[in-house]
């Protein structure tokens, strides 16, 4: 995840890792499962969307 989505933005892996270490819960999603809908859902923390649209 760090080399494919990380470094090309230029965050160093100190950065990385402090980001990973405020992580609460991994969460799996089912087909078609919303997360999150703009104008709707609050806005209170980092979200990392691994694969999917």
């Amino acid at each position: 995840v760090y080399i494919a989505l990380f470094k090309p933005l230029r965050v160093s892996r100190h950065q990385f890792k402090k980001v990973l270490n405020c992580m609460k819960l991994v969460r799996s999603l089912k087909y078609q499962e919303i997360y999150a809908q703009e104008k709707v859902t609050k806005v209170d923390s980092l979200s990392l969307v691994l694969s999917g649209k």
